[in-house]
């Protein structure tokens, strides 16, 4: 069926397939596992060896795994498949077995996809129960095709899910479908989204299928369209404080500090929190005598009310087809920051160059882990590993011609993988500079911290109930915006992302306005002044100045140390007038660890 083959976890590029096996089975241990089912696994380099009839992985590396007609005890041997992310389970090479499967070792795999499918209607697969899915809290899409899904309720604790899709037929119906009402996630865009339409699949509204949620199983319009209804009200006014799954607080309820004061009366945080800093930068523009652009980057730190505490510039850059400087990072009291091919480190209080050297290349990435500071360039050294206390170069591992282009760092495994060129990556000893993987990915890497749910004081109302809805500062599209819905433009209106478990954070972007045209931007209210709350009890205060920023849409802060949070809380203080609508909209807040 074309609809099934279109399946996420069909679409992965680097999946080898083992055909033609006849003995069956999954067996091994930590180190290494044979297959013998009929499967697929990725990445390449978890392969260890192609045996005659079977596949032969190490576990820990496989991150997408499809195996076809698997026994319970075939299953028991996921649990050595630690780093297991998309897991895609059918009985297409069907062998007659009718087995109810014990889903068990799926509930404690760090699964972010689930697909289970049988091979039809008249062949479903058959589940001993979907409670240990349930339990999958990392799960964010759930495929369920002819697996006779009669009941939901098990689901419902899967706070985080974006996308469910099920399907079995007109003769099985799902008798509880209030029960997903909790999951407040779902209703971002997947790319089965349109095909759905283009196939008739799936309930509608309005001739629009209802985002994340496709079921086909005789149930009726209105019972989906009841549900859904019910998710967009709990998103817009918050979850019930008396539901257990529900993250908390909610933004009516939360007890940060001046959530419901102006920002005259903000009372002051705990001693242990009154030294957060965070810190902004800009670029001035003069043309010398000879006609030539010269640039000024300043980089600016303020206390958390918005007190400006120390700026320092680096003065008469000369613009390459490079950045001229990498992101500022903040670890340990310190500020790191590479400018025109040297990297700086500043007291993160006082301002006070530390110490500096030449790296020998330009745009460069930062990324601090384990009391080192690794940088990768565009050009010059491929990557440097810099002790953050001292500044001293603890190794080097020099540019080799196949690599080049280095664009992105990030933990994995306890290594350093660097990504360089057109989406390679290599997988690097933090000790001793030793190259332990390497591989080629089109996925993109997202680095971000998530924020699976969220609420608002007032969302305007639009053509769909999720056309302005908070969730959307979470999606990453340009294309989305959250937008008040009081007269005037939404002074003191408050928006609330949160999580289950608390995150550190180091850095908010924040994507001003609406940004799905040029015309959009400016048209609508455009956050002027705000304030920043968490959950540990600490906050700022930030005012965009339109004579230092070069770009209006953009805000981006760095803190001086983390904020270990389970939500962020921002409310509008002021704003610069639309040239028509008396809105204020924002399109993204996005958090890093770095």
């Amino acid at each position: 069926m074309k609809k099934t083959i279109r399946l996420l976890f069909l679409c992965v590029l680097t999946l080898l397939l083992l055909a033609g096996c006849s003995s069956k089975g999954i067996s091994g241990s930590s180190e290494k596992v044979r297959i013998r089912l009929q499967g697929q696994v990725a990445p390449f380099s978890a392969i260890l060896a192609n045996e005659k009839d079977a596949m032969v992985v190490d576990p820990a590396k496989v991150t997408s795994l499809h195996i076809s007609s698997p026994s319970n005890e075939d299953l028991e041997a996921l649990k050595y498949f630690v780093n297991l992310k998309f897991l895609r389970i059918d009985n297409y090479m069907d062998n007659g077995s009718r087995e109810p499967l014990d889903l068990s070792p799926l509930q404690n795999l760090p699964l972010v996809g689930l697909s289970l499918a049988g091979f039809n209607a008249a062949k479903p697969l058959s589940l001993a129960s979907l409670a240990p899915v349930g339990s999958i809290k990392t799960l964010a899409i759930l495929d369920l095709e002819h697996c006779q899904v009669t009941s939901v309720k098990p689901l419902s604790g899967l706070t985080g899910l974006r996308r469910l899709s099920i399907k079995d037929g007109s003769g099985v119906r799902i008798g509880d479908l209030d029960s997903l009402s909790n999951i407040l996630n779902m209703g971002v865009m997947s790319s089965e989204i349109e095909e759905a339409k283009e196939w008739n699949f799936g309930p509608y509204r309005d001739g629009e299928p209802l985002l994340g949620l496709l079921v086909s199983n005789g149930n009726s319009p209105s019972e989906v369209e009841a549900v859904m209804d019910a998710i967009a009200d709990k998103r817009i006014s918050g979850p019930d404080p008396g539901h257990t799954d529900a993250p908390e607080p909610s933004v009516t309820e939360t007890t940060a500090p001046a959530a419901t004061e102006p920002a005259t009366e903000i009372t002051e945080p705990p001693a242990d929190t009154a030294e957060l800093y965070y810190y902004v930068e800009y670029e001035t523009v003069t043309i010398a005598p000879n006609g030539e652009a010269l640039i000024t980057l300043y980089l600016e730190a303020y206390d958390h009310m918005g007190n400006l505490a120390w700026v320092t510039s680096w003065n008469n850059l000369r613009s390459t087809e490079l950045m001229i400087a990498s992101k500022t990072v903040a670890v340990g009291g310190k500020l790191f920051k590479e400018v025109t091919g040297e990297l700086y480190c500043l007291d993160a209080v006082t301002g006070k160059r530390l110490w500096n050297f030449p790296l020998g290349g330009g745009g460069a990435v930062l990324y601090p882990y384990k009391g080192r500071l690794f940088v990768t360039c565009y050009y010059g050294i491929f990557l440097n590993c810099v002790d953050l206390e001292t500044g001293v170069i603890l190794w080097t591992l020099h540019n080799p011609a196949e690599y080049y282009w280095g664009h992105l760092l990030y933990e994995k495994d306890g290594a350093i993988v660097v990504g360089y060129g057109e989406n390679q990556f290599l997988k690097i000893s933090c000790e001793d500079a030793k190259i332990l993987d390497r591989w080629v990915d089109d996925t993109y890497v997202d680095t971000s911290i998530r924020f699976p749910a969220a609420s608002a004081t007032s969302v305007l109302s639009g053509e769909t109930p999720l056309q302005y809805d908070p969730i959307n500062l979470t999606d990453g599209d340009h294309r989305t915006v959250w937008a008040e819905g009081v007269p005037g433009y939404g002074i003191n209106e408050r928006v609330q992302l949160w999580r289950d478990i608390p995150a550190d954070i180091r850095r908010i972007n924040i994507l001003n306005s609406d940004n799905a045209s040029s015309d959009g931007f400016y048209d609508s209210g455009r956050l002027k002044k705000i304030q920043l709350n968490f959950s540990d009890g600490q906050y700022i205060i930030y005012e965009v100045n339109p004579e230092k920023t070069s770009n209006l849409r953009y805000i981006n802060l760095v803190f001086s140390k983390p904020v270990t949070t389970e939500y962020i809380m921002l409310t509008i203080l002021d704003v610069f007038e639309g040239t028509k609508y008396d809105t204020t909209y924002i399109t993204d807040i996005t958090a890093y660890p770095w």
